[in-house]
């Protein structure tokens, strides 16, 4: 008998196995969203909540073809009068640029802030660090 046993076998099989694939794909996707929300963090997005915070983003320029190469290993750039914004590929990346910056760099994940005065807000102000290490928890 085998096969012919059970004809109804193939579709229940497949039934499981798209039912599965029809949970499995959202939940990965939630998941995914959940873990690498920053991810999708780009300069524009940040200098975006900075101006919503009452941070001066003045004549921001995107300046990735320009500072994104071969010589700095980053995915996006945007320069504005007050500081610059560079989103990295890896984590790893980021550190590197920012601790190369010294006291004029922030670093929080992907996302390296560059600017001539980390500490030119009074404590009760905002601050462009708060700012961006505000939008996430950090792990």
């Amino acid at each position: 008998m085998g096969e012919h046993a059970d004809p109804y076998r193939r579709v229940r099989r497949r039934r499981w196995t798209l039912g599965l694939i029809a949970v499995f794909i959202p939940v990965l996707a939630l998941l995914h969203g959940t873990l690498f929300n920053r991810w999708y963090l780009t300069p524009g997005l940040a200098a975006e909540a900075f101006g919503h915070a009452g941070l001066p983003v003045t004549k921001a320029l995107d300046t990735t073809s320009e500072e994104c190469g071969a010589h700095l290993r980053c995915r996006e750039a945007l320069q504005a009068q007050e500081l610059s914004i560079y989103q990295f590929w890896f984590r790893e990346d980021a550190r590197e640029f920012a601790e190369s910056l010294g006291a004029s760099a922030h670093q929080s994940d992907w996302i390296v802030l560059r600017y001539e005065d980390a500490n030119n807000n009074e404590p009760s102000e905002p601050s462009y660090a708060g700012i961006i290490d505000g939008m996430w928890t950090s792990n």
